[in-house]
Order: C-alpha cells, then sequence, then structure tokens
C-alpha cells in the first residue's frame, strides 16, 4: 500500500508540474522573492533564502500528507479527467 502511495504521488506531481496554471501562479512569487533579494545584505539575502527554503519543504510534507491520506481514503485529490 506504502509503495502505491508513492507512486501515486509521483504521478500527481508529474501533473501539477505540467499544469500550466500552477506554473503561472508561481512566476510572480518567484519575481519577487528575486527583486527582494537584490536589495539586501548578503547576509539577509542568505535569511531570505532559508526561510523560502524551509517554508518550499514545509508546503511539500502539507501536499504529501494531503495525497497519502486522500489516497487512504479513497477520495480523488485532482478531477477524474487530470489523474
Amino acid at each position: 500500500m506504502k509503495k502505491f502511495i508513492l507512486d501515486r504521488i509521483m504521478q500527481i506531481d508529474e501533473i501539477v508540474e505540467k499544469d500550466s496554471e500552477y506554473k503561472n501562479l508561481g512566476e510572480r512569487p518567484g519575481e519577487l522573492l528575486e527583486l527582494a533579494a537584490a536589495t539586501l545584505t548578503p547576509e539577509d539575502s542568505k535569511l531570505l533564502k532559508e526561510y523560502d527554503d524551509i517554508w518550499f519543504h514545509q508546503i511539500c510534507r502539507r501536499d504529501e500528507l494531503v495525497y497519502s491520506q486522500a489516497l487512504m481514503d479513497g477520495i480523488p485529490v485532482l478531477p477524474a479527467n487530470q489523474v
């Protein structure tokens, strides 16, 4: 069961990465992060990058938990036409 869940999470990640709306939603925050980092001292820029990395890993972990629980419950996470 665990292998099935991990395989399914990887499939869902592939779907998400190809989704144009998902990509579009990520463009502006990336631009803003780069603009903010450019105005900071090297030390502050490093702190901002560390914050962003930690936040990103937390969001990824949340998504993994949601996907795993949905699969365990038998609830589709994505509409049927995207699976």
